[in-house]
């Protein structure tokens, strides 16, 4: 059985928004590193586990959405890498990256003065084969 090593690099980034109205103080999202994922030898069933933290400091509880900007896809990646997104034991998105570039998900509910931390969970299938070797997101 050959392994295929795979470099995961989603360089347009994931972003977090406030959803309710605009002010001058907003959440701050935290996120582990930058770019979130950036994989050298990702072989068929491995996981990778990041996280984001949203920090709310101002007086009234917020909800945020994370989604995807400017993502290119041309090799067919994002179809057979999947992303799970987790509050503590509670899944907030579960599907392919492919599907997650066309969502925008609403996160919970962030309490004034509390943090939650997200993990964004990226597992390459056991199907993806050797065509998927060298290929970016």
């Amino acid at each position: 059985m050959n392994k295929i090593f795979v470099y995961i690099l989603i360089v347009a980034g994931i972003l977090i928004f406030p959803v309710s109205h605009i002010s001058a103080i907003v959440p701050v999202a935290e996120f582990e590193r930058s770019p979130l994922f950036g994989e050298t030898d990702f072989i068929p069933g491995s996981s990778v586990d990041r996280t984001v933290t949203i920090h709310n400091t101002t007086s009234d509880a917020h909800r945020a959405i994370i989604k995807s900007r400017d993502v290119s896809d041309a090799g067919g990646l994002g179809g057979v890498l999947h992303l799970t997104i987790k509050l503590g034991s509670d899944t907030v998105y579960d599907g392919t990256f492919a599907d997650f570039f066309t969502t925008t998900v609403i996160l919970p509910q962030v309490a004034s003065g509390e943090s939650k931390t997200f993990h964004l969970i990226a597992t390459l299938e056991e199907s993806a084969g050797n065509g998927y070797q060298n290929k970016l997101l």
